[in-house]
């Protein structure tokens, strides 16, 4: 159970945010809503099991599980999101909610019963601990198989385990893995997927964006003609396609939405004095182009240089001078850097060719270089991120206060920072990013410039820094000779006074999707999420009203657990931003050490014969959450050695993580068999409430409010544990 919750975590996100990139953050966040939702379906479908379940075996249990998964994943291909009717939305969200719901509700009844069973036996710990270890194989496992056979594959192979052989389902899964890419499963599954609204809903989504309507023409990009490649990476699912119109070339889609056109030749080449023979769309391109050109020309011949978000890395064959190893080209998506670096490089007209490519965040590249550099280039990025928790916290570590020092303390004294911003248009959200920018780089004292090229469509925004005034010349000398033939002029934000900019955009609160929600879409979101915090608390208070009679009652406890646990968890993730490549892979790693260290923590609760006092266990909890925060304070994301990271991670998490561990068992083994299913019950409902509570503590206070929430949680838990006699 816990191996299957653990490998379809990463695909059930990527299946269901893969359809949702079209959606604003609210909705988005509304629709992810049914994740947290049908999480507390662990603990109904314990609690039901259990009153209403009279058979002890979990084979029934467990191929009604298999069933759900099947149902979710034929929701997420057939009842989708490319939709916008609010009708068909509604029951998009509503099949998605009762599949997943029965999923996780069928897995918490099968993991109820097996708990009770250990507790009988006196195995509490050991049973805790293996459900454990089935999910951290389960999470150590799940990007690899998402990206080896497909988020499609991941899930069929397991929900036809659970249905046909749940007594073997893990090797009914391997067996299946090993034969999904022969028999091509997961592209045959994808062939399934509804995506007739598909153009109809991009080409809405320009029109709002007020894109295409100076082309006249089909919009670039759109599902016109052939698809020559789509897979899945750990971040989302990539789509190659030939280019509809005149417009030769080729398009990347990331989750169903255009990112960025490729091609194999220059456009230089089409001069513009001959713009009259090109057609609007490439004239537009043409622009852009050039425009890239002279970003790039911030790099001085021959010099050191990090650009980050080339995409396919087609842009790069206008570099105005020599490409050679010393540049290092930064994409987050691998598949895409696989692709056109390995797999088809004449699409890109052999871009990747003589320089270094890197697949991964690009701030995270940026701090482990060791000399001096150049030039840092962040071209302007459209990725659709992995979500699963909500849209709103999105986080976008690239642009933070913190990461702007840190890039200016990695350039040589001449060096340069060339910050891109597409698509810009004078409105407040939009100019959030470049404004904070601006700001922060005031505040640093660092000189500095802009400029807004007009490309027709819309106008591209750079801002030019330099730790000298020497430097700052020079490159944007080198860059305006290639803006020669553009229309450009400097740029100062029109919505500077706006409210939205007394959020400062730092590391303790990444969150742009957030602050540029707008006022009345953040109220709306802040008041489901209290909606959440008092139904979630209510419903545990009435749940333990149930449990007066016995001799301890667990809930209090198990309830804070909960609600600490997420929010642990949670600081620690943002904390430790993309230090293992990207969040999601940090995340997916650290959630693998948690697992980990918990079923020590399990292990070592079978093994306590004396606890301490309430007020010394209350001290003992608080100094080790604070030595945990302390030092994630000094995550080394400078060092190179990839061994030294990982020692010093799987170091410094132990203490927390073993604590952290000790709790669930105790609270069932103290509980006795004839609470089990509440203290599952109460562990979900405690955690869909500190799932609430992330909404005003993080987007409201930032990181350190979270982790003071979650450890106050723990502390009170502690205190309220009652050790049984002689214990």
């Amino acid at each position: 159970m816990g191996f299957a919750i653990g490998i379809t975590h990463l695909a059930i996100s990527l299946e269901v945010s893969a359809t949702l990139s079209y959606h604003h953050s609210l909705m988005q966040s509304l629709v992810l809503l049914i994740y947290p939702i049908a999480f507390v379906g662990v603990g109904i479908g314990a609690v039901i099991e259990q009153r209403y379940f009279v058979r002890e075996s979990t084979l029934p249990l467990l191929r009604s599980a298999g069933i759900a998964l099947g149902l979710l994943l034929l929701a997420s291909l057939r009842a989708n999101f490319l939709v916008s009717n609010p009708a068909e939305l509604a029951m998009a969200v509503a099949t998605h909610a009762l599949a997943m719901s029965a999923w996780f509700g069928l897995l918490g009844a099968a993991l109820s019963r097996a708990l009770r069973r250990a507790t009988r036996r006196g195995n509490s710990g050991i049973g805790w601990a293996a459900h454990l270890g089935g999910l951290l194989v389960g999470y150590v496992a799940g990007p690899t198989a998402v990206s080896t056979i497909g988020a499609n594959a991941v899930l069929a192979s397991t929900a036809l385990s659970f249905t046909l052989l749940p007594q073997v389902g893990i090797v009914v899964v391997i067996a299946v893995f090993a034969l999904s890419n022969t028999l091509a499963l997961d592209s045959s599954i994808e062939d399934l997927r509804d995506t007739r609204n598909w153009s109809e809903f991009r080409l809405t989504r320009l029109l709002d964006d007020h894109v295409g309507k100076v082309t006249g023409l089909r919009p670039s990009g759109m599902p016109a003609k052939a698809t020559l490649f789509r897979g899945w990476s750990h971040l989302a699912q990539v789509r190659v396609t030939e280019r509809g119109g005149r417009e030769d070339g080729h398009a990347v889609f990331y989750n169903f939405k255009l990112q960025y056109p490729v091609q194999s030749h220059s456009l230089r080449s089409r001069a513009l004095e001959k713009e009259e023979s090109l057609s609007a769309a490439e004239r537009i391109q043409v622009r852009h182009r050039m425009s890239r050109r002279g970003v790039y020309a911030a790099v001085p011949e021959g010099g050191r240089a990090v650009i980050c978000g080339v995409g396919a890395g087609s842009p790069l064959i206008e570099f105005p001078t020599e490409l050679h190893p010393g540049i290092v080209a930064v994409e987050r998506d691998p598949l895409v850097v696989q692709y056109f670096s390995l797999m088809r490089p004449d699409l890109n007209g052999r871009a990747f060719a003589d320089l270094t490519v890197l697949a991964g965040d690009g701030r995270r590249v940026i701090e482990m270089i060791e000399e001096p550099l150049d030039a840092i280039v962040l071209e302007s990025a459209r990725f659709q991120p992995h979500r699963i928790m909500s849209a709103a916290m999105e986080t976008q570590y690239l642009y933070t206060e913190d990461a702007l020092r840190t890039y200016l303390d990695k350039l040589a004294p001449d060096g340069v920072l060339v910050i891109e911003f597409n698509r810009m248009h004078a409105r407040p959200t939009l100019e959030y990013l470049p404004t904070q920018t601006l700001q922060a780089l005031e505040r640093f004292g660092v000189p500095h410039r802009t400029a807004n090229i007009d490309l027709s469509d819309a106008g591209r925004v750079c801002i030019v820094a330099s730790p000298s005034a020497k430097g700052l010349d020079a490159a944007f000398a080198r860059m305006s000779r290639e803006w020669r033939e553009l229309q450009w002029r400097g740029w100062q934000p029109s919505f500077s006074d706006d409210p939205i900019h007394e959020h400062r955009f730092t590391d303790s609160r990444p969150f742009s999707a957030w602050f540029t929600m707008g006022v009345d879409r953040q109220h709306t979101l802040m008041g489901i999420a209290y909606l959440i915090i008092f139904l979630g608390t209510i419903a545990a208070v009435l749940v333990g009203l149930g449990s007066r009679s016995a001799e301890w009652n667990p809930s209090g406890y198990t309830f804070c657990i909960g609600v600490g646990h997420i929010a642990i968890q949670i600081a620690t993730f943002i904390t430790y931003r993309t230090y293992f490549g990207d969040e999601v892979l940090t995340i997916m790693r650290l959630i693998s050490y948690f697992l980990f260290y918990g079923a020590v923590g399990s292990l070592l609760s079978t093994r306590l014969r004396r606890l301490p006092g309430a007020p010394l266990r209350v001290g003992i909890v608080v100094t080790v959450f604070a030595l945990h925060f302390a030092l994630l304070r000094a995550i080394p994301f400078s060092e190179a050695s990839i061994t030294t990271r990982e020692l010093w991670s799987a170091a410094t998490l132990l203490p927390a993580g073993v604590l952290m561990g000790l709790f669930f068992p105790l609270a069932i083994s103290r509980a006795g068999t004839g609470l089990v299913a509440r203290v599952v019950l109460l562990d979900a409902v405690g955690t869909f409430v500190g799932y609430g509570l992330l909404f005003p503590a993080l987007l409201g206070h930032g990181v350190g409010a979270l982790a003071a929430l979650g450890v106050a949680a723990y502390a009170v838990a502690s205190g309220l544990y009652r050790p049984a006699r002689g214990q």
